[in-house]
């Protein structure tokens, strides 16, 4: 039975990615009027990108100029609400996820499990290994 392979991303680790992003957004030329994170993963990323791309964060989208932003593409189901009519950024990417974000970092295997920086290290997996391969 295949196992999870869990990967620890340490501060510094999380920080370098996001700046990597807030990079690849820039390069797009898209001028976007606000971020939001979807919680929990996107709203330090959201903060992040608030910052470094000096636009506002919203607490709600109600504008197509509105960024989308999330730690993880897994399962894709927080960012298909959002996938068709909005530009989407994660951090990382599996291809089981129903959704592609427009930008994503690191290209991660189904089996992954990702640990950031504000999670506890001693968590387990929320939900089943996938079938699939990657």
């Amino acid at each position: 039975m295949a196992k999870w392979v869990k990967w620890g991303i340490s501060p510094e680790g999380y920080h370098n990615l996001i700046l990597e992003l807030v990079k690849k957004i820039k390069e797009t030329e898209r001028k976007f009027s606000k971020v939001y994170g979807i919680p929990r993963g996107g709203s330090i990323i959201a903060v992040y990108l608030s910052h470094y791309l000096n636009i506002p964060i919203a607490d709600i989208v109600f504008d197509q100029t509105t960024l989308i932003v999330d730690d993880i593409a897994d399962t894709g189901k927080t960012l298909k609400p959002y996938s068709e009519a909005f530009f989407t950024a994660t951090l990382h990417y599996k291809s089981r996820s129903i959704v592609t974000p427009d930008i994503y970092i690191k290209k991660v295997e189904n089996k992954d499990w990702i640990v950031y920086p504000y999670e506890m290290s001693s968590e387990i997996p929320n939900r089943e290994l996938p079938n699939k391969p990657t």
